[in-house]
């Protein structure tokens, strides 16, 4: 473990854009904040097109690629980032950067004290912002999955899918050793084990600063979206 140190996890599947300009804009980021840091990228088996998007970060200073044959899923990509992490925090943060890198900052003054296990980003905080808009069909898709969630699984968060999450080492190390859900619904399942283990947990805000489309589709991964909640349900809420 390097104390001191946050290690960032970019999971990435079929990039449209070179990963590299993440990774520069968080070592600026972490640079100018002072933060030591490293990145970790995790290539989540794209296709042979996208892949000329990660590999130019090979070799890059202060970080490291790995790479999934197959795609297994973004749950499965930032466990496997998480097991290389050598940070005393480690947290995730989605490729296309759609959040402020303040939140780095912001999750870092929680953590770093001990004042929390783990600390989220969430679109719901009174003093998150989005200075562009998801639209209001996307707004209200992750408001009513916040609500499912909610009544489904039994925690109370509103937000379990915004992608920042940052967690201390031996919260990390807790909360991923026996994670079953390999796909976006990883979050809740960590949450829920969270909760299940009654860790400390921060809520920040969060400034929406870019948008790309949805990989999830209601239509498309409905089903696939209610049987992962009530696996994660019987988990962790006894009869």
């Amino acid at each position: 473990m390097q104390e001191g140190v946050v290690s960032i996890v970019l999971p990435v599947y079929n990039a449209s854009v070179p990963v590299e300009t993440a990774i520069h804009a968080i070592q600026t980021f972490c640079t100018q904040a002072r933060i030591a840091h490293e990145i970790i990228v995790v290539d989540d088996g794209s296709d042979p097109a996208y892949k000329k998007y990660v590999q130019s970060c090979q070799g890059m200073d202060g970080v490291r690629l790995v790479t999934h044959e197959h795609n297994s899923g973004k749950g499965a990509a930032v466990y496997t980032g998480f097991s290389w992490a050598q940070g005393s925090v480690i947290g995730f943060i989605d490729a296309d950067l759609p959040y402020d890198l303040s939140v780095i900052h912001d999750a870092l003054e929680v953590l770093e004290p001990g004042d929390a296990d783990v600390v989220i980003g969430s679109r719901r905080h009174p003093r998150s912002k989005q200075i562009i808009s998801y639209g209001v069909l996307r707004n209200i898709i992750n408001r009513v999955f916040g609500r499912v969630v909610g009544v489904v699984v039994g925690i109370p968060w509103k937000d379990t899918q915004c992608g920042v999450k940052f967690f201390s080492r031996d919260a990390a190390a807790t909360l991923f050793a026996h994670i079953i859900t390999p796909g976006f619904a990883f979050d809740v399942e960590i949450l829920a084990r969270a909760h299940h283990h009654t860790m400390s947990i921060v809520e920040v805000p969060v400034h929406l600063v870019r948008q790309q489309p949805s990989t999830v589709s209601v239509v498309t991964h409905g089903w696939d979206m209610w049987k992962a909640l009530w696996r994660i349900r019987k988990m962790f809420i006894k009869k």
